[in-house]
């Protein structure tokens, strides 16, 4: 919506400025004219009479919001879902010499490719093509992604039953992407939205699942022969699973303090197709740390 409004702020020669008011999404933005005039003489968002050169002025005022109309009739053409800075910018016939958030994030992806980072770079693209599922205007600078945005976003995700943890693997990424933008000068530091949204909210409450005794015989009957870098993969989880869960830092020390452990883990292989309980394989463990 674009209004002209007088403004209740009084200028120093005690008249009032004459503005543009542009509203969209509840929002609104006030663009000056370089007009003003007593608020005696502001009647029906036009100047009286009275004032001097009233006519001429009112045609300024008139001409300036049929431009700001064109201005959002172009934007609705081409189908951009427009903020209200790229409004501004486009009515005062300024280009915008900042990097847009795509363009940043898919640099940032094509660097990550190139360093080798084949698994970061993919994670950036699928939460970037994410993003602008959700907002589609692709001209979206780093100061307009703020608290309310991020907000939204995080409700699309929820509608598309994102689970928390998988909403902030989301936001991480772009935080991750906005704290490189401000390293590089991108953007202002004032405009970083995560000081007020929390990522931390949104970690994941899953249960954890245990395998069933099924899912374990298994991995018992993988045949590392046919896959020999299965080998140590398949033993470690075993041996984990038969010592109740033992964690692998836990695995690791073992490894460093019991010399025949490797011969363990192998004896422990062989046996399994023999052993019917917990406390057994326990017992295989016991006699063959003593070799």
């Amino acid at each position: 919506m674009i209004t002209i409004i007088l403004r209740s702020k009084k200028l120093a020669n005690g008249e009032h400025p004459i503005v543009l008011r542009v509203t969209k999404d509840r929002k609104s933005k006030i663009i000056s004219l370089g007009l003003s005039c007593l608020k005696s003489h502001w009647k029906s968002s036009e100047l009286v009479k009275k004032h001097t050169n009233s006519s001429m002025k009112n045609r300024i005022i008139l001409k300036q919001k049929e431009k700001a109309l064109k201005i959002i009739d172009n934007f609705n053409l081409e189908d951009i879902d427009f903020t209200l800075n790229q409004f501004e910018d486009e009515f005062r016939g300024r280009k915008s010499s900042k990097v847009t958030v795509s363009e940043f994030w898919k640099e940032k992806a094509s660097d990550l490719n190139r360093a080798g980072r084949t698994g970061n770079a993919r994670a950036y693209k699928d939460v970037c093509n994410s993003f602008f599922k959700f907002y589609k205007n692709k001209n979206l600078v780093f100061r307009e992604i703020t608290l309310t945005l991020l907000d939204k976003y995080e409700t699309y995700l929820r509608s598309k039953n994102n689970s928390d943890r998988g909403i902030g693997v989301k936001m991480h990424e772009i935080r991750a992407l906005f704290n490189d933008a401000v390293k590089k000068g991108v953007v202002d530091e004032k405009y970083y939205p995560f000081k007020t949204y929390k990522v931390s909210k949104l970690k994941g409450k899953g249960l954890k699942k245990a395998l069933t005794r099924d899912e374990m015989k298994l991995m018992e009957t993988l045949n590392t022969e046919e896959n020999p870098n299965l080998i140590d993969a398949k033993n470690y989880m075993l041996f984990s699973y038969y010592m109740a869960g033992m964690k692998m830092p836990n695995i690791k020390i073992l490894i460093l303090v019991c010399p025949n452990f490797q011969l363990v883990l192998s004896i422990l292989s062989m046996s399994l197709p023999c052993l019917g309980s917990r406390l057994k394989t326990r017992q295989v463990i016991r006699s063959a740390s003593k070799l």
